[in-house]
C-alpha cells in the first residue's frame, strides 16, 4: 500500500486528480504518511483575511438538536470581505442559539454566522444534497427572510 501510494505522489497524479475537482491546495501530504484532503474552494470564505470552512460551521450547527437542515454561505461584506450566513428551514431556530452552537464547539468568533436567514425549504439537488448555490441565490435575492 505504501509502495503505490509512493508512486503516485511521485508521479503528482494525486495532485492532479485533485486541482481537478476544484480543492484549494489538493492533498496534504504529511511526513508521517497522513493524507489530508482541503475544503473545496467553494466552501471556503474569507473573513477579515482568515479562510473559515462553510462545512465545519454546518457539521457544527447539525449537532444542535433544533438544526435537522442548515447551509452555511457567504455575502459580501464591507468590513470583513465576506461575512457567514447561516440558512436553515427551522422557524424557531435563534441566532443566540446558531452562536451558542458554534461557541460550545470551541470554534472562534470568526466562525459565527453572522445572520441567520429562513426559508420554507431549502433547494437540493437530484441526489438530495442540499444545492448551496440556490441557497445562495435566494439569499441574495432576499428570499429567504431573517430569524
Amino acid at each position: 500500500m505504501a509502495d503505490q501510494l509512493s508512486s503516485i505522489v511521485e508521479s503528482g497524479q494525486a495532485q492532479r486528480l485533485a486541482t481537478g475537482f476544484g480543492f484549494t491546495e489538493g492533498p496534504v501530504w504529511h511526513p508521517d504518511g497522513y493524507i489530508e484532503i482541503r475544503d473545496r474552494q467553494k466552501d471556503i470564505i474569507i473573513s477579515g483575511g482568515e479562510n473559515i470552512s462553510s462545512i465545519e460551521v454546518e457539521e457544527t450547527l447539525y449537532r444542535h438538536p433544533a438544526v435537522a437542515m442548515c447551509a452555511v454561505v457567504a455575502l459580501p461584506d464591507a468590513d470583513k470581505g465576506e461575512k457567514l450566513v447561516a440558512v436553515t428551514n427551522e422557524p424557531g431556530l435563534s441566532l443566540a442559539e446558531v452562536r451558542g452552537a458554534i461557541a460550545t464547539a470551541g470554534m472562534t468568533n470568526l466562525c459565527v454566522p453572522r445572520d441567520l436567514r429562513v426559508m420554507d425549504e431549502l433547494p437540493k439537488l437530484g441526489t438530495g444534497k442540499l444545492n448551496h448555490r440556490e441557497v445562495l441565490k435566494h439569499v441574495e435575492l432576499g428570499q429567504a427572510h431573517l430569524a
